[in-house]
């Protein structure tokens, strides 16, 4: 398999039109991996809601106390 290095100089030797069709598809696979993060991190918050390790307040002093006990 290739390096970084050797990628890179194959993708910089392409043609313009190549090197742009490279680029969407980097775009659209880190937008699918973001995707993917946010679902991930979605998922883990439901299941702290559910054990109750979240803690939600509109009083800032509850807060203030909320995060000394950390």
């Amino acid at each position: 398999m290739a390096n970084f290095s050797e990628i890179v100089e194959k993708v910089v030797s392409l043609e313009t039109e190549q090197m742009e069709e490279i680029k969407d598809i980097i775009s659209k696979v880190l937008v699918e991996k973001r995707r993917a993060s946010f679902l991930k991190n979605h998922h883990e918050a439901l299941k702290d809601a559910e054990e109750g390790k979240l803690f939600g307040s509109n009083n800032p002093t509850e807060i203030a106390q909320w995060l000394k006990s950390l």
